[in-house]
């Protein structure tokens, strides 16, 4: 039988690399660089002999830190520089040198092999993975050197429930490298060489009024100057974080200094990178006159940043902190911070390294970002732009939406937008990508999303036909035309997500905000002009929702005609849960099409409430009664089926929150339908 032996650089590697492999939990990984590597360089020993022992290849692999003469190998080594991720393949006359700039760098060149022989991880666990159907092993021809197109690569997961395995080596197998630090998984982040990344809207939490401080009184007994003058001049408690802070505080910019200083040494002492966000309120900042002279929201943000830096920096030459940690900010509509500074940067951020992620919340999807024609999209443009050109020296990431927290659960796609945007973000000097949500469940069609934003932030100049094309066989196989149409529907569907259901602008929280009675203004949203405009939108995107939905049933019952054929022999019963995971391994193909189609159950569903809403609202708003009595009977149906269905997990935030919403619930329209039920009632009466 032939034989590959994968070669590590250290003594005794071919007793002790399994165990090395899975050293993490005994090793700290910023002190002992050697151990650190070692850990490391197994791992990728065991996933290349993991992954190549699951091929078709007839051959064995061995470990050593030997070469063999004549017989093929594979050559791990780590390099002393750091490219955030890139590495090197050269290939010999019988073997082939993976060389990582760093850890995290050496797990991307084994990948890149991997991915060479046709392998493919298109979401965590056993059913994402793709297995190549060839027998021989592709080698590179010549020798070849990438480093990624971004630095800082991730998708944002604050809960603290989001906490898996299978998603971080998902993650890893994907070259992404921040992620977000977890209790379970950290030390495998560690493992796997990612930033570690946690915070968000930390101020919030450090500043609540009612936080008690050792004196026995509370911050805002205490110090209520702390938080920012409203226009008003008045300073109330209840009230107080509807402004920012009151940056021209020494004593606060002390007080947040030596609270963040404290937290990075107890439990945050693992963190990398530290979110340090202010309030996400939609408020105003501070008016007080020394605030005033200070600049916009991005100045006020950017002096508290500089506290921060100078406050860090002098405690690592004091030896009171022991790494050098990166601190982040927003350019963000909710903290007053959209908008580029006015400012210079301030000195100490020039080469610190710190981030600022720029989050458009409220942007446009039916058009992309640097459309001139979109006037949605244009301020954002205008304030990227800004942030790059204004703040040199620090790390501007691009922080999209394609997952907010009003979308999820809804089938979208934005495999148009999202290499457009991407490179827009790219050329004009971001450094960083990253959005909001992570998915953890019912991946479905949004696996292209994942693996979209995976892929262009690592290589910006990928070809966008061969990466489609690549995806829908991997994912699909002989579905995978039928699939592309699905899917197109599927995206059509999506064009208008942020005018249907956007935090502020979107009709959801317009409708939010109605009493139920009979209304006295027309709605006006997104880009359309007026309500029947909307309305036809929505029918047209339940019948894209449609067509895809009878797409994937057609390929469902195509699939389920030749599944059985695959199915293990019955004399086989699984006796735990992971020998049942493979029991069903042999319906991967029927798992993917029935995932995507119970997401488009629920979007269809939603849009048909959606749409019925409309209309109900605006026979009353021309006060036919009788066509609203009809529309008010689709919403009663639709509402109890929908009340009859749970949705996947959601993650609320803060703690563990794991919460399994019915579908309507999951709509946020339960508010409404109860108000305008009471309005009905009422009138009857």
């Amino acid at each position: 039988m032939p034989e590959l032996t994968i070669v590590m650089p250290y003594q005794e590697a071919d007793r002790f690399w399994n165990i090395w492999a899975e050293s993490e939990q005994e090793i700290d990984f910023r002190k002992d660089c050697f151990k650190a590597e070692r850990c490391t360089t197994a791992f990728a020993a065991l996933e290349l002999k993991s992954f190549l022992g699951k091929m078709n290849c007839d051959f064995a692999v061995h470990i050593s830190n030997k070469k063999p003469e004549k017989k093929h190998f594979i050559e791990l080594n780590i390099e002393p520089q750091d490219s955030f991720g890139g590495f090197k393949l050269v290939p010999s006359d019988n073997g082939l040198l993976i060389s990582g700039h760093c850890r995290n760098g050496l797990l991307n060149g084994i990948y890149e092999f991997l991915r060479m022989q046709g392998w493919r991880w298109l979401e965590p666990g056993i059913k994402g993975e793709c297995r190549p159907d060839r027998s021989d092993l592709k080698w590179p021809e010549k020798a070849i050197e990438i480093t990624p197109s971004f630095k800082y690569r991730g998708i944002d997961a604050f809960r603290e429930s989001q906490d898996s395995v299978e998603y971080l080596l998902w993650m890893a197998r994907n070259r992404l490298n921040v992620g977000f630090r977890k209790a379970a998984t950290g030390k495998l982040a560690d493992k796997l060489g990612m930033f570690s990344r946690t915070g968000g809207h930390l101020l919030q939490r450090m500043l609540r009024p009612d936080r008690y401080l050792e004196t026995g009184k509370t911050i805002w007994e205490e110090h209520p100057e702390w938080y920012g003058l409203p226009e008003n001049g008045i300073r109330r408690k209840n009230t107080a974080p509807k402004t920012q802070l009151c940056i021209s505080q020494p004593d606060l910019l002390e007080f947040i200094g030596q609270d963040l200083l404290k937290m990075l040494n107890n439990s945050l002492r693992d963190i990398d990178i530290v979110d340090v966000w202010g309030f996400d309120t939609w408020g105003a900042i501070c008016n007080c006159p020394d605030c005033r002279k200070a600049g916009n929201g991005a100045d006020h943000n950017l002096r508290l940043l500089s506290a921060l830096r100078k406050t860090l920096d002098k405690a690592r030459q004091d030896g009171l902190l022991d790494r050098k940690v990166l601190l982040g900010t927003t350019a963000y509509e909710g903290t007053v911070t959209l908008t580029g500074p006015e400012n210079p940067l301030p000195e100490e951020l020039r080469t610190s390294g710190d981030i600022c992620i720029f989050y458009p919340i409220r942007r446009c999807y039916r058009h992309g970002l640097d459309d001139e024609e979109c006037e949605i999209n244009r301020k954002y443009k205008d304030a990227w732009l800004a942030w790059n050109k204004d703040a040199k020296g620090i790390s501007i990431w691009s922080g999209e939406y394609y997952n907010v927290s009003k979308y999820e659960d809804l089938p979208l796609l934005f495999s148009k937008k999202i290499p457009d945007d991407m490179r827009f973000y790219y050329n004009a000097g971001g450094s960083g990508a990253t959005y909001m949500h992570a998915v953890f469940v019912n991946w479905a069609m949004r696996s292209l999303t994942q693996m979209q934003h995976a892929q262009y932030s690592w290589n910006i100049n990928t070809h966008d036909e061969d990466f489609l094309e690549d995806y829908f066989r991997s994912r699909y196989g002989n579905h995978a035309s039928e699939m592309r149409k699905a899917y197109a529907l599927i995206e059509k569907a999506s064009a208008d997500i942020s005018a249907w259901r956007n935090w502020g602008t979107g009709v959801l929280d317009i409708l939010m905000t109605w009493d139920g009675t009979v209304p006295r203004k027309e709605l006006k949203f997104g880009h359309f002009q007026n309500s029947e405009e909307a309305i036809r939108a929505a029918g047209q995107a339940i019948e894209c929702y449609r067509q895809a939905a009878g797409i994937i049933d057609d390929r469902l019952k195509s699939e389920q005609a030749e599944n059985w054929k695959k199915l293990p022999a019955p004399d086989y019963v699984p006796v735990n849960p992971l020998e049942m995971e493979l029991f069903t391994a042999f319906d991967h193909m029927e798992y993917r099409l029935g995932e995507s189609r119970r997401l488009l159950k629920y979007g269809i569903d939603t849009m048909r409430l959606l749409t019925a809403i409309l209309n109900y609202y605006n026979s009353l708003l021309n006060e036919n009664f009788p066509k609203a009595d009809g529309y008010w009977e689709i919403i009663e149906n639709t509402a109890r089926e929908m009340n009859n269905y749970f949705l996947p997990v959601s993650f609320e935030n803060p703690g563990a929150g794991l919460i399994s919403k019915d579908a309507l619930t999951r709509t946020q329209f339960r508010p409404l339908i109860t108000r305008c039920r009471g309005a009905r009632l009422h009138k009857m009466r």
